[in-house]
């Protein structure tokens, strides 16, 4: 689902699975879509999404794994972050354990072929996702 559904799904609706509730969230996306730009509706996602138990937004998340804010951050516990929305029970930003590492040397590759990272600095974070 898209960022928008997700928004949707967890301003609005349960977690249950089921073809009523995808219904549901498609309509309410819509809604958002028309209402809110994209960047809002990024910005309200990365404050609800979970990043582990009971820790909730990207702020959170920084204060508790890196013990700074989110504006602090540098690009390697940037990635972190990113890599574990698909993953927030599971996986910890601060371990080191083959699927974050693979993830967070995916976004960062991802990073580098879009523009937004340079191949020094891409050679620079890359060293710390190796195992």
């Amino acid at each position: 689902s898209t960022i928008t559904q997700q928004l949707a799904k967890n301003l609005f609706l349960s977690t249950e699975k089921s073809f009523l509730r995808k219904i549901k969230e498609y309509f309410i996306a819509k809604r958002l879509e028309e209402k809110l730009s994209k960047a809002r509706i990024f910005h309200l996602y990365l404050n609800l999404i979970e990043f582990g138990p009971g820790i909730f937004g990207v702020e959170q998340a920084a204060r508790t794994y890196f013990h700074r804010s989110v504006n602090n951050l540098n690009l390697e516990q940037m990635i972190r972050l990113a890599a574990v929305v698909s993953r927030p029970l599971i996986e910890r930003p601060t371990r080191n354990s083959r699927w974050l590492l693979w993830r967070c040397r995916w976004i960062a590759t991802k990073l580098k072929a879009f523009g937004f990272i340079d191949a020094e600095t891409f050679d620079e974070v890359i060293k710390n996702f190796r195992r």
